[in-house]
């Protein structure tokens, strides 16, 4: 018996996404439907794909859209607009998060050296993220190095 395999994959004309977007193919005109639906048609029309969490990400909200030729950045700003969600573009995947969410998203690695006042460096000293479980310690150098989300605040503790 002999079987043969193959992998079917779609094939666009086009599958640059930014290309869909500068020529405008994306044309939306509802009348009070709900974002998700809205959300439906821009599929259709486009190579893009929505990922979100249906449990944080509510798209029950009604909207009347009457968009022609226009870029993705520009639907979707007039898509959310009004809503605490938000979006980011990723190739061909639009992620939607609610705007506390990509609050959180904005991290820096913050690093430096935690020195006795002699100058001397403490090895072990707690470096934690103040309201959260995560953190570091320092090297035998005393450095430590860790990402944090913007806004947020280090504790450091040491016992010795």
């Amino acid at each position: 018996m002999f079987f043969l395999g193959a992998t079917v994959q779609p094939t666009y004309a086009n599958t640059d996404p930014a290309t869909v977007t500068k020529t405008g193919d994306i044309i939306i005109n509802v009348t009070n439907k709900p974002i998700r639906e809205v959300l439906t048609l821009i599929e259709k029309q486009s190579k893009f794909i929505f990922v979100y969490n249906s449990e944080s990400v509510k798209l029950n909200k009604t909207v009347t859209l009457n968009i022609t030729s226009t870029s993705i950045n520009e639907v979707m700003s007039l898509l959310l607009k009004g809503t605490s969600l938000t979006y980011e573009v990723s190739d061909r995947q639009i992620l939607i998060i609610p705007t506390t969410e990509k609050q959180n998203t904005n991290r820096t690695t913050v690093s430096g050296v935690v020195s006795d006042e002699n100058g001397e460096p403490l090895i072990g000293v707690n470096v934690q993220i103040k309201g959260e479980s995560s953190g570091t310690i320092t090297d035998t150098e005393g450095k430590y190095s860790m990402t944090v989300p913007a806004g947020k605040s280090l504790l450091f503790s040491y016992i010795g």
